[in-house]
């Protein structure tokens, strides 16, 4: 398969639907078999300075020989020449709604995207708004703030705002027209000066709020001031107070304000995501019981690293997990067993507000089984859950469910956006709920040689494009129930934060973890 330039796009060779070469054999059998070629597009972005002594235009990623992957997101940066400045952004693309921005950011999804950067040596006179990035409107002209003209002393002009209440992009966010710099009216005329000005746009600035309690019946979230129609204003100190009710406790904020305290304080300088949780001491709950990488509840997987959440079930220092004679995890840690249908589990952590535990290998094949927590003789109640077959997650550097996996480079570095991997190199994957094991592995059982697979087949896909497999199974030295995957980044994807997500058994992981790739 030969690469290949049509209508300003080039074709380059990304992989092969079985993974092999370029050219490479294939063996016919008596089923109907299809082979793809999956090809990539790269586009060429002319880039122009008016005038050309102006100054000069400087893209990130640099480009591949002059060409950019489709889908990939661009830093454009306009740098003038001495005794110039920058004006406005031209040309075909999305232009428009960046204004005098600098620099800008796009995705490339089309050939049909040009830039031109303006520059002067003439005064400028900027136009713009606080926050930056809302709609204005200049002689009649609407455009995105902050704009540049180049204006002749003396000369007038019309400056407006699209509109008095306006949103940003993304939303989450309202912003009210306050006042001008000027003290004009929200329409009004100014006069251009010799020298140059900046006009600004003052908004009020308001964000959404999100709050919710688990279990619903366990309380509720009271905010000092309380929103108005669901936004509170910018700036100034908000208190949360989690309030239980119906004989529930405050175990602890979740979304993106976390902690442990029933009564916290914040500024609001963006959207507010506030998640209480609350409990019954000594009690396990569904809600409660959780995936141990992705935190989502649900039907619980033989091998399944998981956490409990709750009161009251362990220790107040957590203790962490001791090896038996024979080297595998204990069934207890601080005095705290987790059984399943009687069961012991081996136990990762313990303590009073969560206990990390592996369901036992034992449960598969079964519909449902049930949960109980021994806290040093203290009893839970027997909480029921479904079985399922696998319940995949990949685990995430930050332990949150979401983001950046903890995922290895081919270097052996950790994945991050400041040191992505190359693409068609390797990544070393960590995720757990793929079900039971073959050969078949012991209840906390420390993996080693030969390595235990997964029975259960599985697919591994990054930005939507399925993976090439080179090792899937038990992580070398570490307890079962943590699935290593060292799996090829398709080659013909953009690079970027891109999401990854495995299936098994027609049970999907959240596409909430993403792995970086240039």
């Amino acid at each position: 398969m030969d690469d290949s330039t049509a209508n300003g796009v080039e074709l380059r060779f990304g992989r092969w639907s079985d993974f092999g070469t370029r050219e490479h054999t294939v063996t016919a059998t008596t089923e109907t078999t299809v082979y793809t070629v999956h090809m990539r597009r790269l586009f060429r972005l002319p880039l122009t300075a008016n005038p050309a002594a102006g100054g000069r235009l400087r893209i990130h990623p640099e480009p591949e020989n002059g060409l950019t992957p489709e889908g990939q997101r661009v830093e454009l940066q306009a740098e003038p020449a001495p005794s110039f400045a920058f004006t406005n952004w031209s040309g075909f693309g999305f232009f428009s709604t960046h204004g005098s921005a600098n620099p800008i950011r796009f995705t490339l999804n089309s050939p049909q995207v040009a830039y031109t950067a303006g520059f002067s040596t003439s005064a400028l006179t900027t136009v713009t708004t606080i926050p930056p990035g809302l709609r204005i409107q200049v002689d009649g002209t609407a455009s995105t703030s902050p704009r540049q003209f180049v204006w002749a002393a003396g000369t007038r002009h019309e400056i407006n705002i699209e509109a008095a209440g306006q949103t940003t992009l993304g939303g989450g966010a309202m912003h009210d027209w306050r006042a001008w710099s000027d003290g004009g009216a929200q329409g009004h005329s100014i006069t251009a000066v010799a020298g140059g000005a900046t006009i600004t746009a003052e908004f009020d600035s308001r964000y959404q709020v999100l709050t919710a309690a688990t279990p619903a019946a366990g309380g509720r979230v009271v905010l000092d001031p309380p929103p108005v129609d669901g936004y509170l204003p910018g700036g100034p100190a908000v208190t949360a107070t989690a309030a239980p009710e119906n004989g529930y406790a405050f175990a602890g904020w979740g979304g993106n304000l976390p902690g442990g305290e029933a009564r916290k304080s914040f500024p609001v300088d963006g959207v507010v995501d506030l998640r209480a949780r609350f409990a019954q001491p000594g009690v396990l709950t569904a809600a409660g019981l959780v995936n141990g990488a992705t935190f989502f509840s649900g039907a619980i997987a033989p091998g399944e690293i998981v956490t409990l959440f709750g009161l009251a079930l362990g220790p107040d220092e957590l203790v962490g997990l001791t090896l038996t004679a024979q080297r595998r995890v204990a069934t207890a840690a601080g005095g705290v067993r987790v059984l399943f249908d009687g069961t012991a589990a081996p136990v990762l952590y313990a303590s009073s507000g969560q206990v990390g535990v592996i369901v036992p290998f034992n449960v598969a094949g079964k519909t449902a089984v049930r949960v109980q927590l021994d806290n040093g003789g203290r009893l839970t109640n027997l909480l029921t859950m479904n079985v399922a077959a696998a319940a995949p997650g990949f685990f995430t550097a930050n332990s949150s469910g979401r983001g950046g996996g903890a995922f290895l480079n081919e270097d052996g570095g950790l994945n991050t956006e400041a040191s992505p991997a190359e693409r068609g190199s390797i990544v070393v994957l960590y995720a757990t709920g793929l079900g039971v094991m073959r050969p078949a592995m012991s209840d906390g059982e420390l993996a080693g040689a030969p390595y235990a697979e997964p029975a259960t087949p599985y697919k591994v896909r990054i930005a939507d494009r399925e993976c090439e497999v080179l090792y899937g199974g038990a992580a070398p030295g570490l307890v079962a129930g943590l699935i290593q995957l060292n799996v090829r980044v398709p080659a013909d994807i953009a690079p970027g934060v891109v999401p990854v997500s495995l299936e098994v058994d027609g049970a999907r992981s959240t596409r909430m973890v993403s792995v970086a790739v240039r």
